[in-house]
């Protein structure tokens, strides 16, 4: 009778344990669904019928806000399951890469940036350095710096957009052109009907 007892304590204290930790892991899917439906809501996407490359912006901007190394899983592990694209190899792909270990610091790589014309993949803010301007992160003094921004995904061309409509080639972008790609001709692709809004006032 006593051995019975034992066992049967024994039984109700794994139960529980098993039970506690299959809540913990619902509030956590939970929670990621939740988060991912914000993030759809916020760019756009429709959170059943979005791709893999939607999620993968999504997990890296819940990694930039700071988002630990389970909550990034979660996520991937939620909408995949959710939308069937745990069934991709492109979806195991991004599961197996997005964190070289569960462990690893959460670094600021890359974002994406939500412009008419497209979605423009850069580096991200804390990883941008050096002399030169940065179109998205450290404009120059251009006229348009404040202007909205619009990408021209025909030619890769990131372009301002002046009070009056007219789209003008970035200054800084044309200026990032000029030094990294040589062949280019980046002068045919600073040319646009322009009403005066890029110019430096003299």
């Amino acid at each position: 009778m006593d051995d019975d007892t034992t066992v049967s304590r024994g039984e109700h204290s794994l139960n529980g344990d098993w039970s506690a930790q299959l809540d913990q892991l619902q509030a956590r899917l939970l929670a990621a669904g939740e988060g991912w439906l914000v993030w759809c809501a916020a760019y756009g996407v429709d959170p059943l019928g979005s791709d893999v490359d939607e999620l993968e912006r999504a997990a890296l901007a819940l990694r930039d806000r700071g988002g630990s190394a389970q909550e990034v899983l979660d996520l991937l592990d939620q909408v995949g399951s959710t939308t069937g694209m745990w069934r991709t190899s492109e979806w195991l792909h991004l599961r197996r890469t997005i964190l070289t270990s569960a462990d690893a610091p959460l670094t600021t790589i890359q974002e994406f940036i939500r412009l008419p014309g497209g979605v423009l993949r850069t580096h991200g803010r804390a990883s941008c350095a050096g002399p030169e301007p940065c179109p998205i992160h450290r404009p120059s003094g251009h006229p348009l710096r404040m202007a909205p921004m619009a990408w021209r995904a025909d030619v890769g061309l990131l372009e301002r957009v002046c009070q009056h409509g007219v789209h003008h080639p970035d200054t800084d972008a044309l200026a990032h052109l000029r030094r990294n790609d040589a062949d280019l001709d980046v002068a045919e692709l600073a040319r646009h009907h322009c009403d005066g809004c890029c110019r430096e006032a003299t």
